[in-house]
C-alpha cells in the first residue's frame, strides 16, 4: 500500500501510475548450459550507451549470449584475446557492481540458482573491470557469507573460458518481474542473520540516516535537519554505514517503522518483513523507478514525502540536494501528531545557510552549467512543479529582494537600497526632531 498524500500534485500521479504499471511475479525462472564458453570482465568504451558497460557470456562460436546480460546496464560483445582456459563447470552470476542499492537488486540477481542444489558447480562466477580488485569486502562478503556461498565465489577481471558455463535468468529484472526465487535470497539471508544477531535494543521506531557518510556530507544540504526531526520524534537514529549487515537486519526486523531518505538507501527494505511500514523523505522531484519494484516485491506499506527544495537539478545519484521542511512534511507532521522541528531549522537563518551551501555545492559540482541530466527530461512537469515551490518558499532571496551571500552586500544592487533605507530613516529622523 503507497501513501501519496504527502507529494507534489504531479509527482504523486507519476508515482502512482508507476505503482500501477505492470510488475508480473514470474513463476519459472530458467538456466541455459554452454560448453566452452567464455566470461568477459567488464570494458566500457566511448560509444557505449550502457549505463555500466560491456561483458557477459560468449558461446564456443564467438556469439554472445543475450540472457547473459542486463538490458541498459550491462551486456554486448567486444573485441578480446583468451589467454585462460579452465576445466570447470561455472555458474555465470553477472557484473559486481560495488554500489550497494545496485549489488541488491542486479548483482545478487543470478544467486537464486544456488538453491538448486547442483554438485557439479564448481564455482559461482561474478566478473568486474580489468581494473578491479579481485575480493569481496564488507557487507557485500558478509552477504554472500549469510547466504553460505563465499566459498564458491569467484570474481574475474579477465577473459576466461570455463568447460561449462550455467547462465542462470535474472530473478528480479526492473520495471518487469521478480520472482520468489529472488525473494528466497533474501529470505536466507535474514534467516541466518538473525540466527547469528547481536543483542541489540529492540527500537520500534529507527531512522537511517546518511550524515555520517562523507559523500553525503558532501551533497546534502540539510542533512542535520531530518537527523533533529526523527530524533524529536522518538526515533532511533542509525548510520548503516557503522552497522554490520547482522545489526542492520536486526533493526529493520524488530521495528514497527523504518525511515530513510531516498535512493538506494531504501532498497534495504528488500530484508523487511513483507508489509513493512516504511516511510521515505524524497530528495528529488525524480522518482526511483527501482524503490517502486522494491515497494511491490515486498508489499511495502510505504509513505513518501517530498522533503526537498529544487533550486537547480542535480544528478539524480550525486545531487547536489537540499532537504527542508516543506508544506507536505508538515502536513505530514500534522496528520500523524509528530512534533515539529525545533524554530531553528523553519527560520530565515537557517534557510539562508541552507541555500548559501547548496548553491556553493552546485558551483563546485557543475560550474555554470544548470546540471541536469538529458534522460531526466521525462521529469520535466515533476521538475517544474517542485522548482516552483521552492521559489515560493524562498521566494524574498530568489528574487534577490534579501541577500543571503556575503558577495551580495558588497554589490551596487543591495548597497543602493541600504542607502535608501538609510535616508529614509534619516528623514523620518529629522521630521520627529522638528
Amino acid at each position: 500500500m503507497i501513501n501519496y498524500a504527502y507529494l507534489r500534485a504531479h509527482k504523486s500521479e507519476n508515482l502512482k501510475n508507476r505503482e500501477e504499471a505492470e510488475f508480473i511475479k514470474k513463476e519459472a525462472l530458467l538456466a541455459q548450459s554452454f560448453n566452452n564458453a567464455t566470461i568477459l570482465p567488464l570494458k566500457r568504451t566511448d560509444d557505449c550507451n550502457l549505463l555500466f558497460g560491456f561483458g557477459g557470456v560468449i558461446d564456443e562460436n564467438g556469439s554472445y549470449i543475450d540472457i547473459s546480460g542486463i538490458p541498459g546496464r550491462v551486456g554486448g560483445f567486444y573485441p578480446f584475446e583468451c589467454t585462460e582456459i579452465r576445466n570447470e563447470t561455472v555458474v555465470y552470476c553477472g557484473y559486481f557492481i560495488k554500489h550497494w542499492g545496485h549489488f541488491l537488486l542486479e548483482s545478487v540477481s543470478r544467486l537464486w540458482y544456488w538453491f538448486e542444489n547442483d554438485e557439479a558447480i564448481d564455482k559461482y562466477i561474478f566478473f568486474v573491470n580489468e581494473d578491479d580488485p579481485l575480493q569481496f569486502s564488507g557487507n557485500y562478503l558478509r552477504f554472500l557469507e549469510l547466504l553460505n556461498i563465499a566459498d564458491k565465489v569467484e570474481i574475474i577481471n579477465k577473459p576466461i573460458q570455463y568447460r561449462k558455463v550455467i547462465v542462470p535468468e535474472l530473478g528480479y529484472y526492473r520495471m518487469h518481474y521478480y520472482s520468489d526465487q529472488y525473494k528466497k535470497i533474501f529470505e536466507r539471508v535474514v534467516l541466518n542473520a538473525l540466527i547469528q544477531r547481536k543483542t541489540i535494543p529492540e527500537e520500534k521506531r529507527i531512522y537511517f540516516s546518511r550524515s555520517h557518510f562523507k559523500k553525503a556530507l558532501k551533497s546534502e544540504i540539510g542533512i542535520e535537519f531530518l537527523d533533529h526531526y526523527f530524533m524529536k520524534n522518538g526515533f532511533k537514529i542509525l548510520y548503516p554505514e557503522e552497522l554490520s549487515l547482522e545489526e542492520m537486519i536486526t533493526y529493520i526486523h524488530n521495528a514497527d517503522i523504518c525511515v530513510t531518505p531516498s535512493g538506494t538507501l531504501p532498497h534495504n527494505m528488500l530484508f523487511a518483513q513483507d508489509m513493512k511500514k516504511t516511510i521515505i523523505i524524497e530528495r528529488t522531484a525524480l522518482i526511483n523507478e527501482m524503490q517502486i519494484d522494491v515497494d511491490r516485491i515486498k508489499d511495502l506499506d510505504t509513505t513518501y514525502i517530498d522533503g526537498h527544495w529544487l533550486i537547480y537539478p542535480g544528478l539524480s545519484g550525486g545531487g547536489p540536494f537540499c532537504y527542508a521542511y516543506t508544506r507536505q512534511f508538515a502536513k505530514f507532521t500534522s496528520d500523524y501528531k509528530f512534533e515539529d522541528p525545533d524554530r531553528f531549522y523553519t527560520s530565515n537563518n537557517y534557510h539562508k545557510k541552507c541555500l548559501r551551501n547548496f548553491i556553493k555545492t552546485h558551483k563546485a559540482f557543475f560550474g555554470y552549467d544548470w546540471g541536469m541530466e538529458e534522460w531526466a527530461t521525462i521529469y520535466a512537469k515533476e521538475i517544474c512543479e517542485a522548482h516552483k515551490e521552492t521559489v515560493e518558499d524562498l521566494n524574498e532571496y530568489i528574487t534577490r529582494r534579501k541577500p543571503f551571500l556575503l558577495k551580495h552586500y558588497l554589490q551596487l544592487h543591495y548597497i543602493k537600497r541600504i542607502i535608501k533605507r538609510l535616508m529614509s530613516f534619516c528623514n523620518e529622523s529629522v521630521k520627529e526632531f522638528l
